[in-house]
């Protein structure tokens, strides 16, 4: 079975998709103006997808995560398991509102932005003309030694641009083993190590992003070069990612308490050595924050649970509408924000997730760091009303998809929008509007410079330790700058 990113869903699947969702939500005893609106967020938010072209673009995946894990998931959820969309909520209908409005702003904005992005993208005619284990290998010593050698004033900088190197030397061996193999075969050396690397710093610094990004950046790459497999390997693989987040969720969690504790590395270990006592340690722990925080679901469902943004953003939206509403500085911030360190070194830390929860009563006065996820939509309606969710963040959706979409374009002229894939999967749904501002800005400053670095120093530092003889030699049986490679490839 071959599986690649889809440029599109049929709207007749969609249609029936949602009625039937409406149908089954009414008779479990949901609201009908409710049912509605949340079908109808699916519907819309299933149209903007296809107009942005699908997966094969990076404001189609803006879109497709976005719609999918701040209501969608969750709105299936509440079916299957028979309870009421209205259920635990404080403003149901006006938050789903202001979600349907949301979605027909990105419509909107997809809309424009195809009409108007460029044919050819900037990034178009910048080509892997080297040995693809070269690049893989000088992006993981970019990556891992780099920061060694900078200021503290610049290591905060050069974070926002690590992160694409790190994913490319994940990506890009395994984009070029599957081009190269058919589809057949992703496993290399050269992508193993990136990962091992790049999943390790996630795992001592109890990061989710950093624990799962690398996996999910090695998945991406796969997809996008038409990746196949038996059925035999993705019940394993779907078996193995649930093993995973059973365990090293809770165990980023958990860990968390210890960042700043002396022995981390002692901390980190026992927690890893420990899955079931992580575990139940994360159960404790959950237990005691449901009464602080906002849930949808009757019981608590585990990963579910943080694969919807619906109860938080709907106490921000019930919050805004009874007469506490926010400001534009917060958005007005992110702009500012992008400025680097270096140039302004008294520029102040953005925490305006903590800073909401500490609004809806999530947080304690004396929590000032804990960061609390929002979606696009409660922060557009609790800073600009209803102009902010109609022409506010439609003119931020349309800055990032064109942006986006000028830079990378799409999965089928090169690799690099795969880049943006990864990061809006974990920034869309819960970024904030900050997501389109540093997409537009930071990010696609860093996939620029990756793609020319990548393409034209990484392959000088990698021929250091894998000379381009044996590597032709190696696990990639064909050069990505043999006519045969490039004809598929780009």
């Amino acid at each position: 079975m071959k599986i690649s990113f889809p440029e599109r869903v049929p709207i007749s699947w969609v249609t029936s998709f949602v009625g039937v969702l409406v149908a089954v939500e009414v008779l479990e005893g949901s609201d009908l103006l409710l049912a509605l609106l949340g079908g109808a967020f699916l519907y819309v938010g299933a149209l903007a997808f296809n107009k942005a072209g699908g997966l094969q673009y990076p404001s189609g995946s803006y879109i497709f995560f976005t719609v999918v894990i701040t209501v969608g998931l969750g709105n299936v959820a509440k079916a299957v398991l028979g309870e009421p969309l209205q259920t635990n909520l404080l403003a149901p209908t006006l938050s789903m509102a202001v979600y349907f409005v949301g979605s027909c702003a990105l419509y909107l904005a997809a809309t424009l932005n195809t009409a108007i992005r460029p044919r050819k993208s900037l990034l178009a005619d910048v080509k892997v003309d080297a040995i693809v284990l070269q690049i893989g290998i000088g992006c993981l010593i970019i990556s891992a030694i780099t920061p060694l050698f900078l200021s503290d004033s610049l290591q905060g900088t050069f974070s926002q641009f690590n992160a694409a190197f790190s994913f490319l030397a994940v990506m890009l061996p395994v984009y070029a083993r599957a081009r190269s193999t058919g589809g057949r075969k992703t496993f290399n050396v050269t992508s193993l190590l990136a990962w091992a690397f790049a999943t390790f710093g996630g795992l001592h610094g109890f990061s989710k992003q950093g624990i799962f990004g690398p996996s999910f950046a090695w998945i991406v790459a796969a997809i996008a070069a038409g990746v196949i497999v038996s059925a035999r390997k993705l019940i394993f693989v779907m078996a193995a990612t649930l093993l995973a987040i059973t365990f090293l969720s809770p165990y980023s969690q958990v860990g968390r308490l210890y960042r700043d504790d002396p022995a981390v590395n002692e901390k980190m270990i026992y927690l890893l050595e420990h899955p079931q006592e992580t575990r139940e340690l994360y159960e404790r722990q959950s237990e005691y924050t449901a009464g602080l925080g906002y849930h949808w679901f009757d019981k608590g469902q585990g990963l579910m649970d943080r694969l919807t943004m619906f109860p938080i953003d709907d106490a921000l939206i019930y919050y805004t509408d009874n007469g506490r509403p926010g400001s534009m500085y917060p958005i007005l911030s992110y702009f500012y924000n992008v400025i680097p360190t270096f140039l302004v070194p008294d520029k102040p830390i953005l925490r305006w997730g903590n800073y909401y929860a500490h609004q809806i009563g999530m947080l304690g006065e004396e929590d000032l760091t804990t960061g609390i996820s929002f979606s696009p939509f409660s922060e557009a309606y609790h800073d600009g009303g209803w102009l902010g969710i109609t022409v506010v963040a439609c003119g931020m959706f349309l800055l990032a998809f064109y942006v986006c979409d000028w830079v990378a374009g799409s999965l089928k002229q090169n690799i690099w929008a795969v880049l943006y894939i990864v990061y809006f999967s974990l920034q869309a749904p819960e970024g904030y509007l900050r997501t389109t501002v540093y997409a537009a800005t930071i990010f696609t400053i860093s996939v620029i410079s990756a793609a020319y670095i990548s393409t034209k120093i990484a392959p000088i530092i990698g021929s250091f330790v894998v000379p381009a003889a044996r590597s032709r030699q190696g696990n990639l049986p064909l050069p990505v700058s043999s006519p045969r490679f490039r004809s598929t490839y780009n």
